[in-house]
């Protein structure tokens, strides 16, 4: 079996996909909307807090590494299906 056999059950993303995968990242639907409010307000708090604009935060580091991954995966899953959340 070669490399394209391999992926070629995948189909395109749906609309649902991203809600999908917010949910499973959140810990489950009930969990989605609890956890994304927090995350909201860290990123609003450590934004007000911040002093001095050069300094690294661990949520400049961890949100672009959990959100930018599966995005630019899913942006190409919408041309050549590589990509199945689970």
């Amino acid at each position: 079996m070669g490399q394209s056999a391999a992926v070629s059950w995948l189909t395109a993303p749906a609309w649902r996909t991203p809600l999908e995968l917010a949910a499973s990242f959140g810990g489950g639907r009930l969990a989605a909307l609890p956890v994304a409010a927090l995350v909201l307000y860290g990123i609003l708090r450590s934004h007000r807090r911040r002093s001095i604009p050069a300094r690294r935060t661990l949520t400049g580091l961890a949100l672009p590494l959990l959100t930018i991954p599966p995005a630019v995966l899913l942006l190409i899953s919408l041309a050549h299906p590589l990509y199945q959340p689970r």
